[in-house]
């Protein structure tokens, strides 16, 4: 039966990184330790790394266990996050095939490459409050096309002392007032 071990954790901010995260994940993984290691904290860029971080986690499903074993959870706000993991096994994840034994040969995407085309600052609505967003457009690639997502919107807030993903899009907002 498969073991997955933690190589990393950032416990303050609930972050890891284990055996099964693909190099790329740990390459922006390391980035992320980096900038909650200064002083003084770049919103914009903590922002920005947990939206490739949460893109990276999400998409790269061969790197998870089964369908249950969702990515990008740890980079989701907090009180939606159960929502977020409902959603993305009843979708994305809904045919993975399991994995505890590492016998799966279903082929299965992992992302290789990302990168941010534009960080936009905004307002979100979270409840009856307008809180301060990060929306970053992301564009990327995988080790072998299989016809996945491979651009999209993210929405990073505030979420007690850290910024969490709180909405993700595929598709631009088209809708007019």
């Amino acid at each position: 039966q498969i073991k997955v071990n933690v190589l990393d954790s950032i416990s303050e901010y609930g972050y890891s990184l284990d055996d099964r995260d693909s190099s790329l994940f740990k390459e922006e993984y390391n980035k992320l330790k980096e900038i909650l290691d200064n002083s003084e904290i770049n919103e914009e860029e903590y922002s920005e790394e947990i939206a490739r971080l949460f893109i990276i986690d999400l998409y790269s499903i061969k790197t998870k266990v089964n369908k249950y074993d969702v990515g990008g959870k740890e980079f989701y706000y907090t009180d939606k996050v159960t929502m977020y993991e409902n959603k993305v096994k009843d979708t994305l994840y809904d045919l993975v095939e399991d994995d505890s034994y590492g016998k799966r040969t279903q082929q299965l995407p992992v992302v290789s490459k990302i990168e941010t085309k534009n960080i936009t600052v905004d307002k979100y609505k979270l409840g009856e409050e307008e809180v301060d967003a990060y929306i970053i457009e992301l564009e990327w690639e995988y080790e072998k096309d299989l016809d996945y997502d491979s651009k999209g919107f993210v929405t990073v807030v505030k979420d007690g002392i850290k910024w969490s993903v709180v909405a993700f899009t595929t598709d631009i907002d088209t809708e007019e007032d």
